[in-house]
């Protein structure tokens, strides 16, 4: 593995978790807006 595999890898692997974290959190925010609106 070189130096561009491996940065290359680092960053893509980071947006990946990135973008999960921001997808997670908008679903818990809108289940929770959704539940909240409904429950209460």
């Amino acid at each position: 593995m070189n130096a561009y595999e491996f940065s290359g890898g680092y960053l893509n692997e980071i947006l990946w978790k990135c973008t999960y974290h921001t997808k997670s959190m908008f679903w818990a925010v809108h289940l929770n807006e959704f539940s909240g609106g409904y429950l209460n």
